[in-house]
């Protein structure tokens, strides 16, 4: 009797400890994003939240001042008039020791990213020495790299660390490098996350399909 119940008890603990390490499983991710997204809303809400006389600060004002001034420096940027003005800026801030490193990096970073003209779009296996099995996943930043005296058999690959936002940029030669077809955003996910995500499916076009949008593009 006293066995029997001995191990009960032993598979309804085992049964509990597989009900909490899977419900710890589903609700970890769950529970850090929402924190993450409460914690950087708070932060931008709290320096941001004005204090208006006899009703205090309203949680979300500040946020929402943020993303009205951040559209309308979008709005006014797209417009040809105030293209004179953010040139003055541009001007401005590069005159200064301190701002003519920063900001022009900075600018250069975000445009990069988020800008018309994206960089990290062209993800690659690439070894840095030919004599090395080992490859890295990375992004060609730069084609031509003549301004520095580098001829055209090498580029630049950006590549980034796991679990960090910095990387390292590598003059690779061309013949070190293979092209991946994957989406940009899925390779980048997979290297910040130490390869420990799944690769999402690329949606392939057919060969004749591929080869008629490439002389379209033509």
């Amino acid at each position: 009797m006293a066995g029997g119940f001995k191990s009960f008890t032993k598979k309804i603990s085992s049964r509990l400890l597989s009900y909490f390490l899977q419900g710890l499983f589903l609700f970890s991710p769950i529970a850090l994003t929402a924190f993450s997204i409460y914690w950087v809303f708070d932060a931008i809400d709290s320096k941001l939240n004005p204090n208006l006389p006899g009703i205090g600060n309203i949680p979300g004002v500040g946020v929402l001042i943020l993303i009205l001034v951040i559209l309308l420096v979008g709005f006014l940027g797209s417009t040809i008039v105030f293209e004179a003005f953010w040139k003055l800026i541009d001007a401005f801030l590069n005159k200064f020791p301190l701002t003519k490193f920063l900001y022009p990096a900075l600018k250069d970073i975000f445009s990069a990213v988020m800008g018309k003209e994206k960089r990290l779009n062209k993800p690659v296996l690439f070894r840095i020495s030919k004599d090395s099995d080992l490859e890295r996943i990375g992004f060609i930043t730069e084609a031509d790299l003549s301004k520095l005296g580098i001829g055209p058999e090498k580029v630049a690959v950006y590549a980034p660390h796991s679990y960090n936002f910095s990387g390292n940029v590598y003059i690779v030669p061309v013949g070190n490098i293979q092209p991946l077809d994957v989406d940009a955003s899925e390779a980048m996910k997979f290297v910040v996350a130490g390869g420990m995500v799944k690769i999402k499916d690329v949606d392939k076009l057919p060969t004749k399909d591929k080869d008629k949008s490439t002389t379209d593009e033509k």
